[in-house]
């Protein structure tokens, strides 16, 4: 399994053909290659030298913390080599195919989502390589330049410089995935060891990743221009949004940026980035249902609801995470974001009493509370996570249990025999395994799987809750499942990379790496073999896709973007409370129009109607029996 051979030859084998079609190597993108292949080789050779650990030994143990915690980097720089080696600049990896593909519309969003988990494994100089080839990416008219065309250009090429910039990506992805890794890497770079050191010796005096992330912030920002402020699910980085775009969005994509963006708008000073997402998570919050929950997807146009499902999977489940890391991040006394704790306690509570069937949370429908489905998603198990930090710990652990138990009744039902259909592998390294719930399966059905929701793409919700979960209790059975999880992974090891699970029925892989396999999955199991961990403090809240973003009431930003003390920080958030203040009365009078407009609208039509009623009636007189 750690021969450094085996999978080289399978990988260049696989890659011959796939990999003309990517631009030639720059030497930015040489150097980090040599670098990631060269510690790739070097952990290998470590762990074969390593005998296996007594069977006494428990998780906790230095030994064993030790041991996972160099398992759980192999498997990093695994992914990692493949990504740099066979897909970059492209978007994601296609580990079956050893190539790769721009399916985020091609600015290399595996490399920016996964460049903080790189310092967080202690590569110190893998992260300074990797944030210099992010920079080369960012020179004029390559993938990162989204700076914008000068009024007066007399260069005459300067438009079509920008041609890689036509192309619409997701407004939530890229703020997720794109800004969320810029913004950790930027405050990474910002760590006194790199400013004592040589690795980014111009970095504090040349913030470009803050720059290009607030560059990229600037491009998306037409998005939110609708009637409710909320934003369009997509937009073109050239040409904004374009005629035509759907104005149904989901309830995540309007709730789930402002972590990402108000540190950027912060630390750029940029007061149009910083509050654009909040004003759209105000907008959203006034939507909710007389019980307190929100739908699914709906109408930025109009405010009206197109999915009334409330759920805590697929479509929603990041506004109740946002909600609540907004707070714990900003919940100063008197900051305007108070109003997120209350939204946070609210949605919490609603969410307790509506969709909490047992131990588990099934979808209901948002205005009255009664089931809508009795299939449980993989994305719910980021909720015993959040439960953690609410305090709700026991019942935390409850919900970690249920859904451990429920993974091993679905596979039980489902696939009884699949370990003989899965890849065989050995090592001496990791033993057992732990049984992987997919996308969705049907409670009543003793666990049945839902047709068509049968995989598994590395999702990382369940592995995250255990994170915290741990963190809070440094409960030992946490970290034996933690452990049985790098376990099972290995089945998904392919020479180039990690491979989704199409079906886990049948063990079938899918040509497909997620970016967030190395920004969360991978990241919370190091963290969890790694409880010291720098990153692991409550200085840092993460985002959604594991972004360890400073908490900002502990912090503020100098003009350059670099955290400095708490001076002035009492000023700042008066002004901030009185600004605040006047943009909530905007979005109020805002909404209020478009309920006007809509109350205005239904009388005209259901006048329209009496006439046509009345037109009818008379006419049928006029014609008699």
């Amino acid at each position: 399994m750690y021969s450094t051979d085996d999978d080289d030859a399978d990988a260049h084998r696989f890659s011959t053909q796939s990999s003309r079609s990517r631009p030639p190597l720059s030497a930015p993108h040489a150097r980090l290659l040599s670098l990631v292949r060269k510690r790739r080789r070097s952990v290998r050779a470590h762990l074969a030298s390593q005998p296996p650990l007594p069977p006494s030994t428990r998780p906790s143990q230095p030994a064993s913390l030790e041991r996972h915690r160099i398992v759980v980097l192999d498997m990093l720089l695994h992914s990692f080599h493949a990504y740099i080696a066979h897909a970059f600049p492209l978007d994601s990896l296609r580990p079956l195919s050893c190539s790769g593909v721009d399916d985020f519309g091609g600015i290399a969003i595996t490399l920016l989502d996964s460049l903080d988990v790189l310092e967080l494994v202690g590569e110190h100089e893998l992260f300074a390589a990797a944030v210099d080839l992010v920079a080369h990416l960012a020179s004029p008219g390559a993938y990162l330049d989204f700076s914008p065309i000068p009024a007066n250009a007399s260069d005459p090429d300067s438009t079509s410089r920008r041609a890689h910039l036509d192309v619409s990506v997701s407004v939530f992805e890229t703020s997720i995935r794109a800004l969320g890794g810029l913004l950790a890497a930027h405050h990474i770079a910002l760590l006194p060891h790199f400013r004592t050191a040589t690795l980014l010796p111009t970095y504090p005096s040349d913030p470009h990743l803050l720059r290009t992330a607030h560059l990229l912030a600037r491009r998306l920002l037409p998005a939110f221009d609708s009637p409710t402020l909320m934003p369009y699910g997509s937009i073109n980085l050239l040409r904004g949004v374009l005629p035509g775009e759907t104005h149904a969005v989901c309830a995540a994509c309007a709730g789930t940026l402002a972590l990402e963006w108000r540190g950027i708008g912060v630390a750029a000073g940029d007061r149009d980035v910083e509050e654009a997402p909040l004003l759209s998570l105000l907008s959203l919050l006034s939507h909710r249902s007389p019980i307190g929950l929100l739908g699914g997807h709906l109408n930025i146009s109009s405010g009206s609801w197109i999915h009334e499902t409330a759920t805590v999977g697929p479509d929603a489940d990041s506004v109740l995470e946002y909600a609540c890391k907004g707070a714990w991040a900003w919940g100063e006394s008197g900051d305007p974001m108070a109003v997120w704790e209350a939204s946070c306690d609210e949605m919490y509570t609603a969410v307790r009493n509506h969709l909490k069937h047992g131990l588990l949370h099934l979808d209901v429908h948002m205005q009255t509370g009664q089931l809508a489905s009795p299939f449980f998603h993989s994305l719910a198990q980021f909720l015993p996570g959040l439960k953690i930090h609410r305090g709700d710990i026991l019942d935390a652990q409850d919900e970690l249990v249920a859904a451990r138990g429920v993974s091993e009744r679905v596979a039980l039902a489902n696939f009884p025999s699949v370990a003989a259909r899965r890849p065989a592998w050995r090592s001496p390294h990791v033993s057992g395994g732990l049984a992987i719930l997919p996308e969705q399966f049907d409670l009543r059905a003793n666990g049945s799987l839902v047709k068509g929701r049968s995989r598994y793409p590395l999702r990382p919700e369940f592995i995250e809750s255990v994170y915290h979960a741990y963190a809070a209790t440094r409960d030992d059975m946490l970290l034996e499942w933690a452990a049985e999880y790098v376990a099972t992974a290995q089945w998904w090891r392919v020479p180039c990379g990690y491979a989704g699970v199409r079906d886990v029925a049948t063990g079938e892989f899918e040509d497909g790496m997620e970016s967030f396999w190395m920004a969360e999955t991978v990241k919370y199991l190091y963290l969890l073999f790694d409880p010291s961990n720098h990153f692991s403090s409550d200085r840092y809240v993460f985002t959604t896709e594991a972004h360890p973003i400073p908490v900002f009431e502990r912090a503020a930003w100098d003009d350059h973007g670099n955290m400095v003390g708490r001076r002035g920080y009492a000023r700042r958030r008066r002004e901030e409370i009185r600004r605040w203040s006047e943009r909530v009365e905007r979005v109020q009078e805002v909404l209020k129009k478009v309920k006007e407009d809509e109350a205005l609208a239904a009388e005209r039509a259901a006048k329209h109607v009496a006439e046509l009623v009345a037109k009818a009636e008379a006419a049928q007189a006029v014609a008699g029996p």
